[in-house]
C-alpha cells in the first residue's frame, strides 16, 4: 500500500499543472512539464521532488493562515531538496510580508531565472511587478577604489581587493564603506542611501607620512649600565676573598707538614698527639674549615657577579640607539593673530 501511495504522489509531482495564482495565497504545486523536460528539475531525484512537494504544501497551508514565518521555514526546507522557481516565488510572498525586501529580491531573481514556464504567464507577470516594486524600495550603491591592493569592505563584509568597483543592492539607510591598505591612511564613508537610487562612493587612499627617528628600547638609559656595573663590583669583591682562601689553604698545608714531620713516627695520628701538638692539630682543622668556607663564598660571588655583568652587557647591546620609522607628526602651528569679521562682530584668534 505504501508503494502505491508513493507512486501516486510522484505522479502528482510530475504531471499536475501549475494553476493560476490567487491573490490571497501563494502559488500551487510546482510542475507543468514532464520531469525529463524541465531544466529546473535536472539532477533532482524523484524522492527529493516528492519531499519538496510535501513541505511546499505544508508551507501553503501556513501561508493561508497568515503564518508567514512558519511558512517561510517550510519553503526553506523545501528548496533544500528542490530549488524550484515556484518555491522561491512563495518565499518572496512571505519575505515581503515580513519586511525583508533584500532577501525577497534575491529569491525573486531565482524564481524568474527560467522565464515564465515554471510559474505560468499570469504569475510571471506578477513577479515582474514585484521586481519593479522591490527595486524601487531598495537602494543601490556603487563603490569605486582605484588604489591597487586596497581592501574594500561594505558593512563589515569584503567587497573587493585591488583597483576596481562593485555595485550592490542594499536596504535604504546609512551604510559603512571602508578601504584599507598597509602604509596608507584608512578611508571610511557612511553614505545615507535613498530607495530607488544609485549612489556612487569613491574611496581615495593617501600614503601614510612617516619619519625616521632614533629610539632606545628603554628610556632609563642608566639601567643596563647599572646592571653591568653591579655585576662587575660583585665579581671584583669575590677576588680578595678567593685569594684569602688560597692563603689559608697554603697555611694549613704548611702547618700540617710542620706538625707531622716533627712526630717520631714521621706521621700524624690524632690519638697519639699530646700537649701543644693536639692544640695545633685543632687549630689546623679550624683553618681548613675557614678556608673551605671562604673558597665556596668567593666562587659563589664570582659566579653571581659574572652572570649579572653578562646580563648587563646584553641589556646595553639591546638598548643601543636604532632608527625607527613612525608616522610623521603634524607641525606645530606658528604663533600668530588672526582677525575675523562677521555680521555678529569682529573677533581675534591667537595661536601659540
Amino acid at each position: 500500500m505504501r508503494a502505491v501511495e508513493k507512486t501516486i504522489l510522484l505522479l502528482l509531482v510530475l504531471c499536475l499543472p501549475l494553476p493560476a495564482r490567487a491573490q490571497t495565497a501563494p502559488a500551487s504545486q510546482p510542475g507543468s512539464l514532464p520531469a525529463a523536460e524541465k531544466p529546473w528539475a535536472r539532477g533532482v531525484s524523484a524522492a527529493k521532488r516528492a519531499r519538496a512537494l510535501a513541505l511546499y504544501r505544508e508551507g501553503n497551508r501556513l501561508f493561508a493562515d497568515e503564518k508567514y514565518s512558519e511558512a517561510l521555514a517550510r519553503y526553506e526546507r523545501a528548496i533544500g531538496h528542490w530549488s524550484h522557481p515556484g518555491i522561491h516565488y512563495n518565499m518572496v510572498e512571505c519575505l515581503v510580508n515580513l519586511g525583508r525586501n533584500l532577501e525577497a529580491h534575491g529569491h525573486l531573481k531565482a524564481a524568474m531565472r527560467f522565464g515564465e514556464a515554471p510559474l505560468g504567464k499570469p504569475l510571471f507577470r506578477q513577479a515582474r511587478t514585484y521586481l519593479n516594486m522591490l527595486e524601487r524600495a531598495l537602494a543601490r550603491v556603487r563603490v569605486v577604489c582605484r588604489e591597487p591592493g586596497a581592501k574594500v569592505v561594505l558593512d563589515g563584509k569584503a567587497l573587493f581587493i585591488g583597483s576596481g568597483e562593485a555595485t550592490r543592492l542594499v536596504e535604504p539607510g546609512v551604510h559603512a564603506v571602508l578601504a584599507t591598505k598597509t602604509g596608507f591612511i584608512p578611508v571610511a564613508q557612511q553614505p545615507n542611501l535613498a530607495p530607488g537610487r544609485l549612489t556612487e562612493v569613491t574611496l581615495s587612499l593617501m600614503p601614510r607620512r612617516t619619519e625616521i627617528v632614533v629610539k632606545r628600547r628603554w628610556k632609563r638609559r642608566w639601567l643596563p649600565w647599572a646592571t653591568l656595573g653591579a655585576g662587575a663590583i660583585i665579581a671584583a669583591a669575590a677576588l680578595p676573598l678567593y685569594f684569602v682562601a688560597r692563603r689559608d689553604f697554603d697555611d694549613h698545608k704548611a702547618g700540617f707538614d710542620e706538625l707531622c714531620n716533627t712526630q717520631p713516627a714521621g706521621g700524624c695520628v690524632p690519638g697519639e698527639l699530646v700537649g701543644d701538638d693536639i692544640k695545633m692539630w685543632n687549630e689546623l682543622e679550624d683553618l681548613e674549615r675557614r678556608a673551605t668556607s671562604e673558597y665556596h663564598a668567593s666562587i659563589g660571588l664570582l659566579s653571581a657577579g659574572a652572570a649579572l655583568a653578562a646580563t648587563g652587557a646584553v641589556l646595553v647591546i639591546l638598548n643601543l640607539p636604532r632608527p625607527v620609522e613612525q608616522p610623521a607628526r603634524a607641525p606645530d602651528p606658528r604663533p600668530g593673530v588672526a582677525l575675523s569679521a562677521s555680521i555678529d562682530g569682529v573677533g581675534l584668534t591667537f595661536t601659540f
